[in-house]
């Protein structure tokens, strides 16, 4: 009686004091408080996990815990069912040992914030432990539980263990309930479990989409708001979401947040909803969607934020609308392609390659923007030093946009000065399908403009794009026999394409269903043919 009555004063004095919990660190009590978690009854038991929950809010307390053992004794306490869960039990007993288990999963909560005790909590077997409460129907018991949940699901191997013990389904079922305290913790988990595939698919398949997309209305709940739009921009990655969602008219949803001048939303659901736009614009749909309800001022509105993250979301946002021709006409006449030129003086990889590949997107079949490259003080020499970068992301989208600024012969004869040849030509050697694609793509574009082929060819690059034709990949492919036929209007490439063997390879293309990959492949066989015959009129 005297540990249950010290423990409900302990408690409440620990739940909001940091004075009073280091007072309990430094007189030892996080030992005790183990030791009485193990040893107690089952009243102490939960008492003295609940008041581990709050004092394991300090780092000194939670390194005791881990140090101690206490972390595998509270997942110990999670397997409620394994203490004689018989039928003469009474319903208080019953009621006493879930206490518990919520008692011990709040203090696992608490502890759940590091990275090392986050190690020892799975290590400790807890997630089996863990799928078996989330499926009660209690919410004072799964609102510990979820929470735990949705804080370990930001590691790859408990999303992992979470989609093998089915615990996606309870989650997506408990975000119907009123209690919103919960359906944060529903939405958060939901947020960090749909970077897999199977979990995206398993939330439309138990009516998760309809759910999150009501949970919008519920705006004035800035912390729901941001783990509801968060699921959401998740959850669009899979196109089948994508066209459910805009079934749901959410693009309208979406944008009355970021459009509203009364009500400035947080930054992290202005993110959360950017980068939702992002996905949901990869169908046709949702680009004419964006377009209607006047999105694009919003994307290039929000492209001078200086929120990082969001300015990233923006530009993939813009590069992903870019694809419809209307879009992009919208972004270029509101002085889009500036605004993204002018990120590329970030500090930020992901910035710089988010603002590559908008760039990329807002110059694609668009002469008037190959023009404007030339008029950004400095822009083309920028983007040329971009190469120098060791972020495979930011070549890859930087690749991706001179390819398309080389479209315009007065462009490539500036980045020529600049030294592109060089820099496009160093990256030859790195193994990365998507920066191949798109290097590829630029060396051939450049390879139009004075002596770049024979630079080219000196450098390196007929070796390397003979190497991308052994590739199973289609589009790299094309994108190699683009490059050497335009390579091959310099005679020493012909020499060395022809030597290398790669006459067989190009008639088998020329044969190929794809007719891009046709015509590439023919051209090239025509300049390496020029050649020969040239060679024997002068014998």
């Amino acid at each position: 009686k005297c540990k249950i009555g010290s423990l409900k004063i302990l408690q409440p004095l620990t739940t909001s004091s940091k004075y009073n919990r280091n007072a309990i660190i430094n007189l030892g009590g996080v030992q005790l408080l183990v030791d009485l978690v193990t040893t107690g009854s089952q009243e102490v038991q939960g008492l003295a996990a609940a008041t581990l929950a709050n004092i394991a809010m300090a780092s000194r307390a939670r390194n005791i815990l881990r140090r101690c053992g206490g972390i595998r004794k509270m997942v110990n306490l999670l397997n409620y069912q394994d203490k004689s869960w018989r039928k003469q039990k009474s319903q208080e007993q019953k009621n006493l040992d879930l206490e518990v288990a919520r008692s011990a999963a709040l203090a696992l909560w608490s502890c759940s914030t590091s990275m090392r005790n986050r190690t020892s909590i799975f290590k400790a077997g807890s997630v089996p432990l863990l799928a078996r409460l989330i499926r009660l129907e209690r919410e004072d018991v799964l609102i510990p539980v979820v929470g735990l949940v949705q804080e370990c699901a930001i590691e790859t191997r408990y999303r992992t263990a979470f989609k093998n013990e089915n615990m996606i389904e309870p989650i997506v079922q408990n975000l119907k309930t009123e209690n919103q305290e919960l359906q944060i913790y529903c939405a958060n988990a939901i947020f960090k479990c749909a970077e897999d595939e199977d979990t995206r698919k398993v939330v439309h398949k138990y009516g998760g989409l309809e759910t999150l997309v009501k949970l919008l209305s519920s705006h004035q709940n800035k912390k729901l708001l941001a783990a509801v739009t968060g699921a959401i921009w998740k959850c669009s990655v899979s196109v089948e979401n994508t066209k459910r969602f805009l079934e749901l008219d959410i693009v309208e949803a979406l944008l009355r947040f970021l459009q509203d001048e009364h009500e400035e939303q947080p930054e992290q659901v202005q993110v959360h909803i950017v980068g939702a736009l992002s996905e949901l614009a990869k169908v046709q749909k949702g680009r004419l969607e964006i377009l209607a309800c006047k999105g694009c001022k919003t994307l290039v509105d929000l492209s001078t934020d200086p929120n990082e993250e969001l300015v990233e979301q923006v530009g993939r946002a813009i590069a992903a609308c870019s694809q419809d021709v209307e879009c992009r006409g919208q972004f270029n006449r509101r002085d889009g392609l500036r605004l993204l030129w002018s990120l590329l003086k970030s500090n930020n990889p992901k910035v710089i390659a988010s603002a590559s590949w908008g760039i990329h997107g807002l110059m694609e079949d668009t002469p008037e923007a190959w023009e404007n490259a030339r008029s950004f003080v400095g822009g083309l020499e920028l983007i040329v030093n971009m190469l120098e970068s060791d972020d495979i992301e930011v070549l890859t989208s930087v690749c991706a946009a001179i390819g398309n600024v080389a479209n315009e012969g007065e462009n490539i004869g500036v980045i020529t000065d600049y030294g592109v040849v060089k820099h496009l030509a160093k990256l030859t050697v790195l193994n990365d399908i998507a920066l191949r694609r798109h290097l590829a793509k630029a060396i051939a574009r450049c390879c139009k403009w004075g002596h770049n082929a024979r630079d080219f060819t000196r450098e390196g690059a007929v070796e390397a794009m003979v190497e991308y034709l052994s590739t199973d990949d289609t589009i790299l492919k094309r994108s190699a026999v683009r490059a050497l036929h335009q390579l091959a209007r310099y005679p020493e490439s012909c020499i060395k394409m022809h030597s290398s063997g790669v006459v067989k390879p190009l008639m088998e293309m020329v044969g190929s269903e794809d007719e891009a990959l046709q015509e590439a492949a023919a051209g090239c066989l025509l300049n390496i043919r020029k050649l020969a015959m040239a060679n024997e009129k002068a014998r």
